[in-house]
């Protein structure tokens, strides 16, 4: 998103990637010690990650109350083992209201930040970083 610190790029995707999961195993260790069954899973995803594993991916997961109100959270991060592992913290988007009960969450929240003109779009992201739209189960 635009005006956000999210990682655009695949490069900074992965550095961020280790910058922040790498600040959380030290947080956890001052807390639970190195044994802590967390710490030890952790530090062993960020070594595959150093060793290249991983695709870069914006994943784009889009919630509905069931009304008119609707929101997104937008984390770039990896895709390991089919599933995506967020580099940072969740962006929300969250418009005032939808009108457009018929079409489904993730694409009426693509119309909304998505452009395929990245001067227009509010969402901008490097070509070579796919962008995965999801939409959430309803509670």
């Amino acid at each position: 998103m635009r005006g956000t610190d999210m990682p655009t790029t695949p490069e900074a995707i992965r550095s961020k990637f280790l910058t922040h999961h790498g600040a959380w195993i030290v947080r956890a260790e001052i807390e639970h010690g190195h044994d802590a069954p967390g710490v030890q899973s952790r530090a062993a995803l960020l070594v595959r990650v150093e060793n290249g594993a991983g695709r870069p991916e914006v994943r784009v997961r889009c919630f509905s109350d069931g009304g008119w109100r609707k929101r997104a959270e937008i984390t770039a991060g990896l895709s390991i083992d089919g599933e995506h592992i967020p580099a940072h913290s969740p962006i929300t988007y969250s418009p005032v209201r939808s009108r457009y009960g018929y079409r489904k969450i993730h694409k009426w929240i693509k119309s909304q930040i998505w452009r395929k003109d990245p001067t227009r779009s509010q969402l901008v992201v490097d070509p070579r970083v796919p962008v995965r739209w999801e939409s959430a189960p309803r509670p």
